[in-house]
């Protein structure tokens, strides 16, 4: 990964007033790929294969408090890290899926397949209408972005996705607002997931059955997108964040989010502080979806056995899981 020096940086912000945006300053570049010899003092727990890579391939991290790792089901490792950046501390939870064991399949707000929807729902009432609809599912988080308008009384009635939007094979959405939407998480007929632009992935259109896009592509094919910041502020200011992010190989999806607005808790990352994150643990290629308060993960319960039982792992800024208009779903293969 190559970090750009803050001469680009100027020029770049200087670009971005005179067309109306407002960048990142350079303190918030991307950082280099690590060379196995972390920047600060790092306390880890040496069992945890994630938290070595990551040390390996950043320098984000300068403090890790506490790992859990579990095997949730064949295929489905789920990790919840508590650490430091050097600006605050930080709750991300991390899902690594192994895409020949296990596949995606995107949500809708009440289970909607052949119909766009209308109305918002939360990312656990979203999981049970997939469940029931004969989906296995083991994680869930919130997806991407909307056009959209609220009444006088703050009700939310959904326009149009501003990016790609696949459910079991129907296109809810093959248009996206701009090219800031096109980075997609999609899933051929055949079985493949991969992460590619929307210009490319609507060319085989006829062979997707699931797609998402989102705003901003984190990482692309092992290089940093680096005028991303460009998009608006939001990308800027540290929040919760969600984002999924694909192995070099294409055998690894990794499904994140990262908590935030908790001070002394998790304060939440700025846009290149996640492209950073998902580099480290693996990512080759990633995609930044809908973050703040929309920012939500789903857990299988396991001690549910006979009747499928959802948890929400993270801690939603708000207090409680948002309504969103769709998210994506790690589920058992057919």
């Amino acid at each position: 990964m190559i970090k750009l020096g803050r001469d680009y940086w100027s020029k770049l912000l200087l670009i971005g007033l005179i067309f109306g945006f407002v960048a990142c300053g350079s303190k918030d570049e991307p950082s280099k790929e690590g060379d196995n010899t972390p920047s600060f003092p790092v306390t880890t727990d040496t069992t945890s294969v994630l938290v070595k890579k990551i040390l390996s391939r950043t320098d984000l991290v300068v403090k890790v408090n506490r790992v859990t790792t579990e095997e949730r089901y064949p295929g489905l490792v789920f990790s919840e890290i508590d650490f430091h950046t050097a600006k605050a501390r930080q709750h991300a939870y991390v899902a690594e899926v192994d895409v020949n064991k296990l596949t995606i399949a995107t949500t809708t707000p009440f289970g909607e397949v052949n119909t766009m929807p209308t109305k918002v729902n939360t990312i656990p009432e979203q999981t049970k209408y997939l469940e029931n609809s004969g989906r296995r599912v083991h994680v869930a988080v919130n997806g991407g972005f909307w056009v959209y308008e609220k009444d006088s009384k703050g009700e939310t009635t959904l326009i149009k996705p501003k990016h790609l939007f696949w459910k079991d094979g129907y296109p809810l959405s093959d248009w996206w607002q701009d090219p800031n939407h096109e980075f997609t998480v999609y899933m051929t007929k055949d079985g493949k997931v991969d992460i590619d632009i929307a210009s490319n992935v609507i060319k085989h259109k006829a062979d997707i059955y699931q797609a998402l896009g989102g705003l901003g592509c984190l990482i692309k094919r092992g290089v940093f997108n680096d005028g991303i910041s460009s998009i608006g502020t939001y990308l800027c200011d540290t929040h919760p964040r969600t984002a999924i992010g694909l192995s070099e190989d294409k055998q690894t999806l990794y499904v994140v989010v990262v908590d935030g607005r908790r001070t002394n808790y998790a304060e939440g990352l700025d846009i290149y502080e996640l492209a950073d994150f998902m580099w480290g643990i693996g990512s080759y290629d990633a995609v930044n979806y809908d973050g703040g308060g929309s920012s939500t993960m789903v857990l299988r319960d396991e001690d549910e056995k006979t009747k499928a039982s959802f948890i929400v792992r993270n801690r939603p800024s708000d207090g409680s899981p948002r309504a969103v208009g769709n998210g994506l779903a790690i589920v058992e293969k057919d």
